[in-house]
Order: C-alpha cells, then sequence, then structure tokens
C-alpha cells in the first residue's frame, strides 16, 4: 500500500539521531564484549567513543528530554550519595602519598564514571524495540568466540599465541557481567529459549576459561536472581545488607578467613581468595587511628606498586576503601551501594532479578580482585550501566510501534521498529 509524502512525516534529525544511537549501542554492546575476549585495550577506546556517539544522537534528537532527564537524576538519593564518597575520595587528596599520581588516576575513574551517567541520561526514553537484540547478540558471539580461543589456548595452536592469560581473565569476567543485562533484554521480548542459551554458554565460557573467580560471580548471580524472581525486595536488602557487612567490618575478615582456610585446603580459588583476606591483618593492625580517614585515594595501589605493601594483600575493594579512604569511605561506598541496589528492585518488576544479579556478580567481582584504581573493570561498570539503562528505557515497548500517519482504517498495518 502506498501513502502521500503528506501521510508519511519524515524527520531527517530524529533519523539520524536514531542511526548514530543504534551505532553507540552496537559500539559499547556488542563490539566492546567481542573484541574483550581476545584483547587487553579495545574497553579504554571504545568505551568513550560509543558513549559521544550516543550523546550527539541525543543532541541531534529534537524530541531529546535529555536536560530533564539530567536534572531529575542530579535530585535523585542516589545521586547524591555518589557525590558524597566521591566528593570524599577527592577532599583524601590532601593526605594522598602521590597527590599528582593519585589525582591523575582517580580523575580517569570520576571521569569514566560520569561519562557513564551522562550517556545514560542522554539515552532516549524509549528503546526501539530491534535495539534490545544488541546486547545478547553481541554478547553471544563474545562468548563463542572465547569459546574457540580456549580451545586454540588448550593445544597451543592457531591465534593462541595472540591471546595471554589476562586478556582472557577480563574477556571471561567482563561476559558474566554483561551477561544480565543481556539475559534481561530477552526476557522483555520473551525470547527465554535464547536467554537460556547464552546463559548456557556464558557457563561453559566460565568453566573452560579456568577463570575460578568468573564461576563464583555467576554461582552468586544465579542464586541472587533465583531468590529475585520471586521476591525482587528481598533480594535487594539481603544483597545489601551482606555488602554492607562486608564493607563495615573487612578489618575483622582477616581472622576470620585464617580460621577458615585450612578448611577448605582442598578447594584452591577459595583458599586463595582467603589468603588475600588474611595478607590484611598485620597491615590493619598496625593501622590505629589511620583506619579512620585512610592514606588518600590510590595509597593501596601506589604501596603496593613501590612494594611498601604485599602484591597480594592489595586488591579487591574492601582493602582498597580502608586502607585509601577509612571508615568514612567504607560508610558511603555502603550507602551508595545500598541505595543503588534497592533503586534497581524498584525500577521494574521484569527487570529488577536480572538487575540485582548482575549487581551481584559485580559486587563478588570487585570485592574479591578488583578496585576502583583499575580503569578497565571501572569502564566495563560503566558499560554494564548503560545496558541497564537500554533495558529499563525498553521495558514499555509491548509491540511494535504503528506507522506514523498511516490511516484509522489500517489498525493492522506495522512497521518495523528498527
Amino acid at each position: 500500500m502506498n501513502f502521500s509524502s503528506q501521510q508519511i512525516r519524515t524527520n531527517p534529525a530524529a533519523d539520524a539521531a536514531a542511526l548514530l544511537n543504534r551505532i553507540g549501542v552496537g559500539v559499547l554492546l556488542a563490539l566492546v564484549p567481542t573484541l574483550l575476549i581476545g584483547a587487553r585495550h579495545p574497553v579504554f577506546v571504545l568505551y568513550p567513543v560509543g558513549s559521544i556517539v550516543m550523546i550527539i544522537a541525543a543532541l541531534l534528537d529534537p524530541q531529546s528530554r535529555a536536560g530533564a532527564q539530567m536534572r531529575q537524576g542530579l535530585a535523585s538519593p542516589n545521586m547524591v550519595a555518589f557525590a558524597l564518597f566521591f566528593l570524599w575520595s577527592w577532599v583524601s587528596l590532601l593526605w594522598a602519598p602521590a597527590q599528582g599520581a593519585a589525582a591523575l588516576r582517580f580523575g580517569q575513574v570520576t571521569g569514566a564514571l560520569v561519562l557513564g551517567l551522562v550517556t545514560v541520561a542522554f539515552m532516549p526514553e524509549r528503546t526501539r524495540l530491534a535495539n534490545l537484540n544488541i546486547a545478547p547478540i553481541g554478547l553471544g558471539l563474545a562468548v563463542i568466540a572465547g569459546l574457540a580461543l580456549t580451545v586454540f589456548m588448550h593445544w597451543r595452536v592457531g591465534v593462541a599465541k595472540f591471546v595471554d592469560d589476562e586478556s582472557m581473565l577480563r574477556g571471561t569476567l567482563g561476559a558474566v557481567v554483561l551477561l544480565w543485562p543481556a539475559l534481561g533484554a530477552l526476557g522483555l521480548r520473551g525470547r527465554w529459549g535464547w536467554a537460556a542459551v547464552v546463559a548456557a554458554l556464558v557457563g561453559a565460557l566460565t568453566l573452560t576459561s579456568g577463570v575460578g573467580l568468573a564461576a563464583l560471580a555467576l554461582v552468586v548471580g544465579i542464586v541472587v536472581f533465583a531468590l529475585g524472581l520471586k521476591r525482587p525486595m528481598l533480594a535487594a536488602n539481603l544483597l545489601a545488607g551482606a555488602a554492607a557487612l562486608l564493607l563495615l567490618t573487612a578489618p575483622l575478615l582477616p581472622t576470620l578467613a585464617g580460621w577458615l582456610m585450612p578448611k577448605v585446603a582442598t578447594f584452591h580459588d577459595l583458599y586463595d581468595l582467603l589468603a588475600t583476606v588474611a595478607a590484611w591483618q598485620p597491615i590493619f593492625a598496625g593501622e590505629g587511628s589511620g583506619l579512620l580517614i585512610g592514606h588518600g585515594i590510590d595509597a593501596a595501589a601506589q604501596s603496593a606498586a613501590g612494594g611498601l605493601l604485599p602484591q597480594v594483600a592489595a586488591t579487591g575493594i574492601l582493602f582498597q576503601l580502608w586502607f585509601d579512604l577509612g571508615v568514612l569511605g567504607a560508610l558511603f561506598a555502603a550507602i551508595l551501594i545500598g541505595l543503588g541496589v534497592r533503586a534497581t528492585a524498584r525500577a521494574d518488576a521484569r527487570l529488577a532479578p536480572f538487575m540485582v544479579a548482575g549487581i551481584a556478580s559485580a559486587l563478588t567481582i570487585a570485592i574479591a580482585h578488583f578496585t576502583l584504581s583499575q580503569i578497565w573493570w571501572v569502564d566495563l561498570v560503566g558499560i554494564a550501566g548503560v545496558a541497564v539503562a537500554h533495558n529499563l528505557r525498553g521495558r514499555y515497548l509491548e509491540e511494535r510501534p504503528k506507522l506514523r500517519g498511516a490511516p484509522a482504517s489500517e489498525p493492522g498495518l506495522h512497521v518495523s521498529a528498527s
């Protein structure tokens, strides 16, 4: 059926904005996870590129409400908690041991997180239905590539010589973190069969890659997801409480870890994790009043690099928060995480189990290994945040929209939302 030009109204600026937005989403949610499996550095380049493309798309869109969305976000309790934590982090530069290096590193961290927040604020109010496919497709391709690389690495052939253990670690952990937004996108469209396939692929990658931390994070996410399916707010409250307990009692954990180590000696990955925690004991024991305000942002990383702290001890966000920012930093972080987890559980009943499970997996990885000093990890968290917001903007789409300007007498006529 043909329509006249008066019936079909087009807006070149809106069309260009939609195209650029899809390109930006594709870069962040498809290209980054695929390349992260086999290379160390794509996230550093592609995260800002994809985000900036999405921001430009919003600036071109005549219907964009980015300004109003940003003002609304700035007034939220989550943003206030975010500001308090980062304000205290910047104040701690006054007594940081290497102020220049610390300011540079934390400036990168702040910039990465702010870029993610701005990208979310500038996203369209409604995600196009076809765009919900991007994250699952990208993750599926990435995991298939990762499984192929594990075979090559096992047999020491082909491209294996170009892929090191660190790249496989980052790629596998990235797959676990991005799994939950991908499953949420499939869940919104009712593609539960494909969701099971993607989840099975990620599970296979965690087993074949030998990254024990990825398997642990995936198991924790599955447990939280199972609880969140029935009672999402209970799952959120339990996760927030567990995170706060770990954050606020971190100086006491080495004693518990030392007691548990002989009992789990046969579980090597868990034993190594407990050994890391036990190594904190002599450090915290000698701190005294230093635990109140810490040694300043990035002090743990700088001290470990200079040989003042054992490398095995200076891992994980729990140690970094207490050593760098003291009890106040741990308190602000607990408030920020608690508010964030509860906000996700209240956002949408269909997406809440996926979002809370994703936070649980990411927190498990951060607590066990990574810190805010590792920029690639911060960038990955920012990309996961964009993926979650992308899903939330698509929760209203129950069907493909009708052709704008189509006659009322043709109720069955639809066009692709792509």
